[in-house]
């Protein structure tokens, strides 16, 4: 099986948590981060504020990004460590042995605005950047620039891992790609967490990312190859629900916690 995620939009880029890690692997589209970093370059922090829908900080903060971006002097870690929202911080990369990292390496994609797709171990720089934007004239926005890129060797991946696609991205990656050819060549499961609240099974965000992060570690450390064994999958109260699942959307519930 093989994990497809979303990114981040926090990142750490300190040395912190990267002792463990076997070599870096440099991004499979390098020379298209670098393409779309030049572009955010010529922005000013006003206009990265507006575009980027963000603070006059952070807006400040991914100025200074894209002006060292591609430097040598200019921070790089392994995406694994690099990322640092809710799912990040529940695989928690820094506990995982170098064995583990290596199988993840082959088994985890992560769906970048910036980078296509990313490998694990893949160094990567901080940048903040959005599917929306339009970078280029007449070339429609950034959806568009993956589409075309993205599908086929997503898939090769998949088939390399078994023909399985765990897909515990969120719904705004999947644009940059063609799904239904997905669907087509190989098996997709989506995993979804959620919580009884008043007689209904709701999606709690929070909840959420943290359950598609600790579902990512569970298969990355119990080598969980097959959708009859993701199944079985059980934390902090939730566990698969048969009776609202489908062949492709796999929905583990809990009741609500007081």
């Amino acid at each position: 099986m093989l994990i497809m995620l979303s990114p981040a939009k926090t990142m750490d880029m300190s040395p912190k948590g990267v002792g463990n890690l076997p070599a870096p692997t440099k991004p499979l589209f390098g020379k298209d981060a670098q393409e779309l970093a030049a572009a955010m370059k010529r922005f000013t922090k006003s206009e990265l504020a507006k575009m980027l829908k963000v603070s006059p900080a952070l807006a400040a903060q991914n100025y200074e990004r894209y002006q060292l971006f591609g430097r040598p002097s200019n921070p790089r870690k392994a995406a694994i460590a690099a990322y640092n929202g809710s799912v990040f911080k529940a695989i928690d990369a820094a506990a995982l042995s170098k064995e583990d990292l290596l199988y993840a390496q082959d088994r985890v994609r992560i769906v970048s605005t910036l980078y296509g797709l990313v490998r694990p171990l893949d160094e990567i720089e901080a940048y903040r950047i959005a599917f929306s934007l339009k970078l280029f004239p007449g070339k429609g926005n950034l959806y568009d620039y993956w589409l075309p890129k993205l599908t086929g060797p997503l898939i090769a991946d998949v088939e390399k891992a078994g023909g399985v696609l765990v897909n515990l991205a969120s719904l705004d990656i999947q644009g940059a790609l063609h799904m239904d050819e997905i669907r087509k060549a190989v098996k997709v499961v989506t995993p979804e967490f959620q919580e009884l609240r008043d007689g209904k099974y709701e999606t709690v965000r929070t909840y959420a990312k943290i359950c598609r992060g600790v579902m990512t570690r569970h298969i990355i450390r119990q080598r969980v190859e097959s959708p009859d064994k993701l199944v079985k999958f059980m934390w902090n109260g939730f566990a698969f629900n048969p009776e609202i699942s489908d062949d492709e959307h796999y929905i583990f519930t809990r009741e609500r916690r007081r």
